[in-house]
């Protein structure tokens, strides 16, 4: 899978991820603390797909996403 076909935004956020995934069904979203934490986990079934982050407190997570033909790993900003 290639990276750039995956767009998470809006990046910073203050509570709603957006994840598109064009042409490939995501299959899981994962958001981690900085120390590898996980903090919230959400099944996908589509394409696009959202996951709120809204209780979780300002600052810097990781967010997976994972498809078929791979996984990405992008940092995201909660203000």
């Amino acid at each position: 899978m290639e990276k750039k076909n995956i767009k998470i935004y809006p990046n910073p956020t203050t509570s709603i991820v957006n994840v598109a995934t064009p042409n490939e069904t995501i299959n899981q979203i994962n958001v981690y603390d900085m120390h590898g934490r996980l903090l919230k986990s959400q099944k996908g079934n589509n394409d696009n797909d959202q996951i709120n982050i809204q209780e979780l407190p300002n600052g810097m997570y990781m967010i997976e996403v994972k498809t078929r033909q791979g996984t990405k790993i992008a940092k995201l900003f909660k203000q």
